[in-house]
């Protein structure tokens, strides 16, 4: 049996850690609950508080949250940072 590894990075992980952007470079990333840190953090918040402006979320299918799954996820606003959200499955169907 192979010992777990408990010290593989995550791509965010690697960013936030280098955080080499060249000025006036832009980032942008889509939004997907399990886009975390090692320590929890949301992407979105990593993003932010290392001064990138992020101005827009991007969701699955499944919602910002990860908690819905069907074809007419509407646009939304993120709850913690009160940025728009905009589904990439929203088909226009209603009722």
């Amino acid at each position: 049996m192979i010992a777990p590894n408990h010290h593989v990075l995550t791509g965010l992980d690697v960013w936030s850690r280098t955080n080499s952007r060249a000025q006036g470079e832009e980032d942008r990333a889509d939004h997907h609950h399990t886009g975390l840190d090692q320590n929890g953090r949301r992407n979105v918040d990593a993003m932010r508080e290392a001064g990138v402006q992020v101005t827009a979320l991007f969701s699955p299918e499944h919602g910002i949250a990860g908690k819905e799954d069907r074809p007419d996820m509407a646009d939304d606003k993120d709850a913690a940072t009160g940025l728009p959200v905009w589904s990439l499955h929203y088909n226009g169907v209603t009722g």
